[in-house]
């Protein structure tokens, strides 16, 4: 029995030890995932919107008696 209660003791300290890198694990991913959703709302603020660009595009040709690009026949 001397053994058991020192194996128990080591087993929890590894255990403590282990749940505490999983948790700081959890948290640098956490960090690093909200970095970069903040640096790709960033970037994406930054460039136009590609979509409304074209339909614009496309919009400004057809007032022109242009046929439009994005229609395919």
């Amino acid at each position: 029995m001397e053994y058991g209660q020192s194996i128990k003791e080591i087993t929890d300290i590894l255990d403590k030890n282990l749940t505490n890198q999983k948790i700081k694990q959890n948290n640098n991913l956490n960090q690093t995932l909200t970095q970069t959703s903040k640096t790709l709302r960033t970037k994406l603020k930054m460039q136009p919107n590609t979509y409304k660009y074209k339909a614009l595009k496309n919009n400004q040709s057809q007032a022109k008696g242009q046929s439009s690009p994005l229609i395919t026949q």
